[in-house]
């Protein structure tokens, strides 16, 4: 099974994985809300390719 890194406590960096080999709480907070984000979008882009009632 996959193993996960440990989470830091200190931020380095945007790219806090690549510099000192674990992912801080701020870097995981800023990926969380960054899914959140695509997710929302892709919720709407799906609504608005769903075919709406027949005129």
């Amino acid at each position: 099974m996959h193993k996960h890194p440990e989470l830091s406590a200190g931020h380095i960096g945007r790219d806090c994985a690549a510099l000192c080999g674990r992912i801080c709480r701020m870097c995981v907070e800023r990926l969380r809300g960054e899914l959140l984000t695509l997710r929302g979008l892709y919720r709407e882009s799906d609504h608005a390719l769903t075919p709406g009632p027949a005129r």
